[in-house]
């Protein structure tokens, strides 16, 4: 058997999943549909919670590292941060609620990008092999393990076989789809917007805008924009991150909310 585990998925949760496996003597095949893995083509809010004991840790960024003090372990990370010290929840009626924390920072905004590309570096150099535009189609087990079904770049298919399967390729993970319909994929950190169907939630990234809350964390909650919940938040290029519930908030902040041109 050629690989001792196939991960599908190149991002975070992916990338570190092989890296450790292969730091273990592993030898590990990691497969990603993307054409490169540190390249971005969608809105691009990632953000770092400091919010203490969150999902069972605590995370800290210093030194040119992510750092996972519960866990004790860390990713690399030395491209652009903006700090979020204000958390400014709004209603349909105008009142808000605002916290403010400034040591340390309630979030601190980071680039995905930046993120992807040195966690790619450390892989790479722990021996990982990565496969780009190679999409896993199904997976199955076999009597000494596991085989995945993968789509080449070519458009043909091959069966690779391991001892394990990792399914490393998001919340609402094709694979496990596809090969375990009983598994709900998030079901461990799944959240409403994520398991919304059609109407999941929608990610913009608006550029040159005039947003009045620098350095804030902002949420509304309520019919205003004709869903329960909106978020924006400054990016690490500057722009400004929405994340609704539906499509049609998405459109109705971007064209008759207050903060419209």
């Amino acid at each position: 058997m050629k690989y001792d585990a196939v991960v599908v998925g190149g991002g975070p949760a992916g990338l570190i999943c092989s890296k450790i496996m292969a730091e273990q003597g592993c030898k590990v095949l990691l497969v990603e549909m993307r054409k490169k893995i540190a390249k971005m083509h969608r809105a691009d809010g990632e953000m770092i919670h400091n919010d203490p004991g969150l999902r069972g840790d605590t995370v800290a960024l210093e030194d040119g590292q992510i750092k996972f003090t519960v866990h004790g372990f860390s990713v690399p990370y030395r491209g652009p941060r903006y700090d979020l010290y204000h958390y400014i929840v709004e209603s349909p009626s105008g009142y808000r609620v605002h916290l403010a924390n400034f040591h340390p920072p309630i979030g601190i905004v980071i680039s995905r990008e930046e993120l992807l590309r040195g966690m790619e570096k450390e892989a790479l150099d722990a021996g990982v092999e990565i496969r780009c535009e190679t999409m896993a189609l199904q997976a199955e087990n076999t009597s000494q393990g596991a085989r995945v079904n993968v789509k080449k770049k070519d458009g043909s298919t091959e069966w690779i076989e391991a001892r394990y399967i990792v399914a490393a390729d998001g919340m609402a993970s094709r694979i496990v789809r596809t090969s375990f319909p009983i598994i709900k994929p998030g079901g461990i950190f799944g959240s409403e917007l994520a398991a919304a169907g059609e109407e999941a939630g929608t990610q913009i990234e608006m550029a040159n805008t005039d947003w009045p809350y620098k350095h804030t964390f902002w949420k509304c909650v309520g019919k205003v924009f004709k869903s329960s919940v909106t978020y924006c938040w400054p990016t690490a290029k500057r722009n400004i991150y929405v994340l609704a519930d539906t499509k049609k908030a998405t459109e109705y902040f971007i064209s008759e909310s207050k903060f419209a041109k």
